[in-house]
């Protein structure tokens, strides 16, 4: 709910709670997280997404990714996901995925923010 509704006012506290306990957190919470920062400070949250990414175990990114590019997508996540399928990495070019999120997300104008919930996706 945070990507969505909350304001800058309090990204110095979350930031906080991610830095602290980000590895520590549930797989399917950091995308929320992730999409906020990226709202809020998107150079910021370009690295912490990155470092979030290297660190999950080869095939979890598809824990994080669809959940975040559905919450957040600009030109730099955009670059983000061709950098990751143009990758050697087997784990990181995970290219079925990743072009499916690509092809999915791009049909939003470029710098569109998600919507969160099946319910909003008509809406965007």
């Amino acid at each position: 709910m945070a990507a969505r509704f909350a304001t800058k006012a309090i990204y110095a506290d979350l930031m906080e709670i991610y830095r602290n306990a980000g590895e520590k957190l549930p797989t399917e919470t950091r995308p929320g997280f992730l999409a906020y920062f990226a709202k809020h400070n998107e150079e910021e949250a370009l690295s912490l997404i990155e470092q979030t990414l290297e660190n999950l175990a080869p095939g979890e990114d598809f824990n994080v990714l669809p959940d975040l590019t559905r919450l957040f997508y600009s030109d730099d996540i955009d670059a983000l996901l061709r950098k990751r399928l143009e990758s050697d990495e087997p784990q990181k070019g995970e290219h079925c995925g990743i072009s499916h999120l690509i092809a999915r997300s791009s049909r939003r104008p470029k710098g569109s923010r998600g919507q969160i919930g099946t319910m909003a996706e008509g809406l965007e």
